[in-house]
């Protein structure tokens, strides 16, 4: 991926910019809790990140609007009751209260809006303000949940526990829940078991919960040699080109990146390009970085490390490259390195949290690492996804300060079966002759033209000033991911041809900066898809919904469009696009029908052809 500009700006005022424009805030969650749980507080950010999952609403239950009906708990896939019949709750979860004070109809249908409440369809809520509202998973290996909350008079605090396999604790916290709708969501690395909500002086209610078993996104590493044997002939910046002596620390202020930094001991150009190292620090006051020399004392470090310097509480690394005048490239999709701690006085290992981010922001996986001091401790991981943050958090005792990395080894290994093109002569030369939509029956005004129109957008489209039917190539559909554009929540963009600064020849297909670009395949063959398109994370899925990879779009300058095509093994059912979600052009198609042509030929059919 590359961030571009026109002037020859300073470097650090071009990594400034595009640190703040592909880490958020898109995707606002925080880092995960020592427990390994991420925190969800949106419900769109959630879905775009586990996507299609089950949905209990509770709109089966037989209670009407504006009523309410008491029936026993818990509340599963079997009940049958004054409320529920069986098969209207989907399997693999259970609803009931943490104790029974009110027996036996200790919870509450209640109707879509009810008088005294601020639920907008219909809820299970608890009977008793002394009881504490428990949801229980049934299903094994539930790593990720969503629900709404409510409390039934007033916003007031409640305490939210999740529970593990066998009763184990995963973490408590306390969050504010409304009286109408509050979004809760999780990611755990553990299986989670059981959620219960608490408030010592309302009823609690619930609705729209989502639940699923999600597969871990990376590839896992504990292994260099096993690591190193997948993905030969990686660069490794092992930080030796420092000129800090042995025995020696010397603190900094970040980044660490290709640029001189005489504190760190580097002068330009000794630190691998594409590597740009920062603190984490939840103070006011900057921190910084250390550079420490082999055989530190108490490390027993026998190579330069690079640590969190004080105030600074976890490290990570991005991955981009600064490559003047004006473009940053983000290609990373491999990443190995060695952990260490500093334990003068502390424990002889601890836990640390490694977890990974996609350009925007967006969680891509996490794994625990065990971390022995002395030792060198490593973790690597590979993606079908960019990976631009790797952030590295130890859970051990504040007696163990400093978090140091070393041999850090990445690199542009695309994932496995799919083959990007930025050439769009290369793309066609491989795979010629395919249909090309490019919006230019569209009869929407040339500049300051722009139209809204009804989504989807496929070839049975019929709407005066966007398409009539058969404008669209038959086989392909455009609609937006979310429909979060609250100026045109069901709708998309036609812009007119010759509008500045993109000066399109054709209408340009566009969805709101908030939302995404979705195109999906009716095809069940497609394998080359090639687009015309602005700043883009380009999602690819396969059959069944399957992450099949994902690959950066960049044009130069932003503001115009590029091409960014793909091949694939597998059926390609539909591309997400996100960022500045403008396409113009998109070609499509399944495999060159080699047997057909060369029996064509073999006929001498193909001359006429």
């Amino acid at each position: 991926m590359k961030c571009n500009w026109t002037s020859r700006l300073s470097i650090s005022i071009i990594v400034l910019f595009c640190i703040i424009m592909f880490s958020g805030p898109a995707f606002p969650v925080q880092a995960p809790t020592p427990g390994g749980l991420l925190y969800f507080t949106s419900r769109n950010d959630f879905e775009i990140t586990f996507r299609h999952l089950p949905l209990e609403d509770f709109e089966e239950s037989s209670v009407a609007d504006t009523a309410i009906q008491f029936f026993p708990g818990p509340l599963t896939s079997a009940s049958s009751n004054a409320a529920f019949s069986p098969g209207d709750i989907i399997e693999g979860i259970s609803i009931d209260t943490t104790t029974t004070s009110v027996a036996p109809d200790n919870l509450v249908a209640v109707g879509g809006n009810f008088s005294t409440l601020g639920n907008l369809s219909k809820v299970v809520a608890i009977r008793d303000i002394a009881e504490n509202l428990a949801v229980e998973f049934t299903s094994p290996g539930i790593n990720v949940v969503a629900m709404d909350l409510f409390l039934g008079t007033a916003s007031d605090t409640a305490t939210i526990t999740i529970y593990g396999a066998g009763g184990v604790l995963l973490d408590t916290l306390t969050k504010t829940i409304n009286t109408t709708a509050t979004f809760f969501g999780i990611y755990s690395l553990e299986a989670i078991t059981k959620i219960t909500v608490e408030n010592a002086s309302q009823v609690e209610m619930i609705d729209n919960i989502q639940f699923a078993q999600i597969p871990k996104q990376l590839t896992i590493f504990t292994n260099r040699a096993e690591f190193d044997a997948a993905h030969p002939g990686l660069p490794v910046e092992d930080f030796e080109e420092s000129s800090v002596p042995s025995g020696v620390s010397s603190g900094f202020m970040a980044p660490l990146n290709k640029e001189s930094n005489p504190s760190a001991g580097f002068t330009e150009g000794e630190i691998l390009e594409d590597i740009n190292i920062y603190p984490i620090t939840n103070l006011s006051s900057p921190a910084g970085l250390l550079m420490v020399g082999d055989n530190y004392a108490m490390m027993n470090n026998p190579s330069k490390l690079i640590c969190n310097g004080p105030g600074a509480s976890d490290i990570q690394v991005q991955f981009f490259n600064v490559v003047l005048p004006a473009t940053i490239v983000m290609d990373t999709y491999v990443v190995g390195m060695d952990l260490w701690q500093y334990a003068p006085a502390g424990d002889p290992e601890q836990e640390a949290l490694v977890t990974v981010y996609d350009p925007f922001g967006k969680f891509i996986g996490a794994e625990f690492v065990v971390v022995k001091a002395g030792q060198e401790n490593f973790i690597g991981f590979s993606s079908n996804q960019v990976i631009f943050t790797v952030h590295i958090q130890f859970l051990g005792s504040p007696t163990n300060p400093f978090e140091c990395i070393d041999n850090i080894t990445y690199g542009n290994v695309q994932p496995v079966g799919l083959t990007f093109y930025e050439n769009e002569s290369v793309f066609t030369y491989t795979r010629s002759g395919l249909p090309k939509e490019d919006f230019s029956e569209s009869p929407v005004p040339d500049f300051p033209g722009i139209q809204m129109c009804n989504e989807p957008i496929d070839s049975t489209t019929d709407e005066a000033g966007c398409f009539s039917p058969g404008d669209i190539l038959p086989g392909i559909s455009f609609q937006t991911e979310r429909s979060v554009d609250s100026n045109c929540p069901t709708c998309m963009y036609l812009i007119g041809r010759n509008t500045p600064p993109n000066n399109n020849t054709q209408p340009i297909l566009a969805v709101g900066s908030s939302d995404n670009l979705e195109i999906r395949f009716s095809d069940k063959n497609i394998r080359y898809v090639g687009l015309q398109s602005r700043l883009n994370l380009i999602t690819i899925y396969g059959p069944g919904d399957v992450l099949l990879g994902t690959t950066m779009n960049y044009p130069i300058p932003t503001s115009e469009f590029s091409f960014r095509g793909v091949h694939s093994n597998q059926p390609i059912s539909r591309i997400v696009l996100r960022g500045l979600p403008w396409v113009s052009e998109v070609q499509f198609g399944t495999n060159f029908p080699w047997p057909a042509y060369l029996q064509a030929i073999g006929t001498g059919e193909a001359s006429n052809k």
